[in-house]
C-alpha cells in the first residue's frame, strides 16, 4: 500500500511539474530546446526553464489522498526525489 501511494505521489509530482513547465513555456518566460522551423536560418533555439521547486509541489500535493496515506516524512522524501529528478533534467 505504501509503495503504491509513493509511486502515485511521485507520478503526481512529475505531472504537476510538467504542467507548470508547459505553462511557463507558453508565457515565454522560460528556456527549453525547441525547433524554430527554418532548417537554414534558425534551427534549434533555447529558452530558460525555471523549475518548480519542492515547496510548490509540496503545497499542491498535500491535500492529495496519496500524500495523506503515507507517513509525512516518507511523502516529503518522495517529493524531494521528484525535485531531484527535475533538477537533474533542467
Amino acid at each position: 500500500m505504501q509503495c503504491k501511494a509513493s509511486n502515485s505521489l511521485y507520478n503526481s509530482g512529475l505531472y504537476q511539474f510538467k504542467q507548470a513547465h508547459y505553462k511557463k513555456l507558453a508565457q515565454k518566460k522560460a528556456i527549453s530546446t525547441y525547433w524554430a522551423g527554418d532548417d537554414y536560418r534558425s534551427g534549434w533555439k533555447l529558452r530558460q526553464v525555471t523549475a518548480t521547486n519542492y515547496n510548490e509541489i509540496d503545497k499542491l500535493l498535500k491535500p492529495s489522498e496519496h500524500y495523506k496515506i503515507m507517513a509525512a516524512q516518507s511523502a516529503q522524501q518522495t517529493l524531494k526525489d521528484v525535485q531531484e529528478a527535475i533538477s537533474s533534467f533542467v
